[in-house]
């Protein structure tokens, strides 16, 4: 990241190789130890695996969840995004009508 910037870490956990195909900047072995660390800042993503010889590092944007699921062509995966969507400004309005009612003691 540089400048002295940093990035919150959500995840970190040990790792095992399963399978690996591809294109990779490392050769993978299966079973193959390795740490994991998933980060976030500044609406970039942040990706970091390591072994004892080797060490990874990715920065990306994040993916939108609703381009995702039209990318799989997922109408149920759709159907559940919106909903969830729904129920969150619901939620909101709620909480304001609530802050509201409470401000003015009916």
């Amino acid at each position: 990241m540089g400048d002295g910037k940093t990035a919150r870490v959500h995840e970190r956990y040990p790792a095992q190789i399963t399978g690996a195909e591809g294109e990779l900047t490392w050769r993978a072995e299966q079973a193959e130890n390795l740490y994991m660390v998933e980060a976030a800042a500044f609406s970039k993503r942040y990706s970091v695996q390591w072994t004892p010889e080797e060490l990874e590092v990715y920065e990306g944007d994040p993916i939108d969840e609703m381009a995702l699921a039209q990318s799989f062509g997922d109408e149920a995966w759709k159907k559940r995004i919106k909903a969830k969507a729904s129920s969150a400004m619901l939620q909101g309005i709620l909480a304001v009508i609530c802050i509201f009612l409470r401000r003015w003691r009916w």
